[in-house]
């Protein structure tokens, strides 16, 4: 069932879908679980159609199997057919800007991840929020000081002087303009 009637089923099931062979692969994959199974076997156990247990007995090993086997083997299955992608860490670090005065402004770092992102753009076409910059470009280990003309490549990572207000506006936009990988 496990290698035959499940990949036929789904695969005929999500014919008419946009998913991918892989993904259909790794529904196929996920097998029986849960107390749906065990319940079924309950029913012919109650009418008196199971008097050893023995139906019961091996619908309950086999989920217990399909929980173990598959359910412990989905994360290297998921890898092996590159449907995972790395968490999206959009702020690595944000520093408090220190002064004799109040501020509402945070130095934020975000890192273009080239595993997630694809592309370019110019600082120029950004339209960040009001009274933000990119003050800095790290490049490979290279730091650079960034004009409108200068060109933001996935791996790379920007500082942004921006509000406090206004974090999340500037990194979504910065990240819009990019391309998602989708695996």
């Amino acid at each position: 069932m496990t290698f035959v009637a499940r990949p036929v089923t789904v695969f005929l099931l999500t014919a008419f879908t946009k998913f991918s062979i892989k993904k259909k692969t790794f529904i196929s994959w996920s097998g029986i679980r849960g107390t749906v199974p065990i319940v079924l076997a309950t029913y012919p156990l109650i009418a008196g159609l199971d008097p050893n247990h023995q139906m019961f007995n091996i619908i309950f090993i086999a989920v217990i199997l399909s929980i173990v086997v598959q359910g412990s083997s989905l994360n290297k299955i998921a890898n092996l057919l590159k449907l995972t992608t790395k968490k999206k860490k959009k702020v690595l670090n944000s520093m408090e800007l220190v002064t004799v005065h109040d501020t509402d402004v945070d130095l934020i770092e975000i890192f273009i991840d080239d595993e997630l992102y694809s592309g370019e753009c110019l600082v120029a076409d950004l339209n960040l929020p009001p009274n933000s910059t990119i003050t800095m470009i790290n490049r490979n280990n290279e730091v650079i000081a960034p004009s409108g003309q200068t060109v933001i490549l996935p791996g790379d990572v920007l500082y942004v002087l921006v509000e406090k207000d206004n974090i999340d506006m500037a990194i979504d936009e910065i990240l819009s303009n990019f391309e998602k990988i989708n695996y």
